[in-house]
């Protein structure tokens, strides 16, 4: 059962979007990917333009959809034999490892009381309370019935739940604070990504696709800035400015990277359904391909152009081959942006050799680094 109610001026929480997509449209992907057949609304308009978007989600993936207005039609709603799951409002889960620890079975999440309060959800005892999801027995629903007709049941159903003997599964203090299980009354910047390491490439891919995620932006904006850098790092090429190429050329990576985050974020079923093939993986080979070619057409101003295309190609190959066997502390060095910077830098002394050199060692030390590893462990 979801809800979407809201409070005088104030709209509800499951209204907030991010990256275009409502929490309460992520909701419904956390309900199906629960094992849910059918979902029940709580609300007080059908055809409210975000409930009818939830509707179509829940629809397209075989869900029935049942919209409730009053809360006492909620127990006739839910077969006896049936399961109910129960999410609040603003209630998520940044990954399925969480998702599964809290939903998978029979129980109701609690949190300590003073991390509940401010967020609005109920208070189980003097110790603990709600933390937003539920599963019970259909059998248990029709409690509701002794309860008349005006109650709230978001408050109503955990303690039906927990005196009818449902057990509790703690929600652990370090989930709330790194954002794995969003409460309502989280102020921080909502988040579906866990944080990258500060100071690396991907950190920084992170927060830029976070911004546009955060103000609804599409990620063509993303795309726009890669064709856009793609298409002037060829051309300059042309013109014979292999080093200013080779920028445009990283500018063109990053921006693949965070078009790409981008929507992966704006998907509605990320627990769902299975992640499919996105053709935009292929734009940072692309562009490291022209960054090669810029390489290559600086070295061909002091070499011969067999030399000078050999030795770009086997720069890439090389750093292709060592990127994805390179260990965890060595991954942050091959990163497409950070080779090609190099590269670049000493391409815009007119050292040649140097930006050649650069990729061409750093895979090479990938290798390294990994075939290392591999010796010891043999070894033991």
């Amino acid at each position: 059962m979801l809800a979407l109610a809201d409070s005088g001026e104030r709209p509800c929480v499951n209204r907030e979007r991010y990256a275009g997509t409502t929490v309460l449209q992520r909701q419904v992907d956390m309900a199906i990917a629960m094992g849910c057949d059918a979902i029940m609304f709580l609300g007080r308009n059908p055809a409210d333009e975000d409930v009818l978007a939830a509707q179509h989600l829940a629809e397209s993936e075989g869900l029935a959809f049942r919209f409730v207005s009053r809360p006492g039609d909620i127990a006739t709603s839910v077969p006896k034999d049936a399961e109910l799951i129960v999410i609040a409002p603003g209630v998520l889960a940044r990954n399925s490892v969480v998702l599964e620890k809290l939903g998978a079975q029979k129980a109701i999440a609690t949190l300590p009381a003073d991390h509940a309060f401010a967020a609005g959800l109920e208070r189980l005892d003097l110790h603990s309370a709600w933390a937003g999801i539920l599963r019970m027995p259909g059998r248990h629903v029709s409690q509701l019935d002794m309860l008349g007709t005006d109650f709230e049941p978001l408050s109503a159903l955990p303690r039906i739940a927990r005196s009818s003997g449902v057990k509790e599964r703690a929600v652990s203090v370090p989930l709330l604070e790194n954002g794995d299980w969003r409460l309502p009354a989280d102020d921080r910047p909502f988040s579906l990504q866990a944080p990258e390491a500060p100071s690396t490439v991907a950190s920084l891919t992170q927060r830029c696709a976070g911004y546009l995620a955060a103000r609804n932006l599409p990620d063509a904006y993303a795309y726009g800035v890669l064709v856009l850098a793609l298409v002037g790092s060829v051309a300059l090429i042309g013109l014979g400015r292999p080093a200013i190429a080779i920028i445009l050329a990283v500018a063109a990576m990053v921006a693949a990277d965070i078009g790409r985050q981008v929507r992966k974020l704006a998907q509605p079923l990320r627990f769902s359904r299975p992640e499919t093939a996105d053709w935009s993986r292929l734009a940072e080979p692309a562009c490291e391909v022209v960054a090669a070619i810029a390489v290559g057409t600086g070295l061909a101003g002091g070499e011969s152009i067999t030399a000078a295309a050999f030795s770009s190609v086997i720069a890439l190959l090389l750093v292709w081959i060592g990127r994805p066997i390179a260990p965890k502390r060595f991954r942050a060095f091959v990163q497409p942006p950070v080779i090609w910077t190099l590269a670049a830098s000493s391409g815009i002394f007119g050292i040649w050799w140097g930006a050649v050199f650069v990729p061409t060692m750093l895979g090479f030390g990938a290798l390294a680094f990994h075939f290392r590893g591999t010796g010891r462990i043999t070894q033991s």
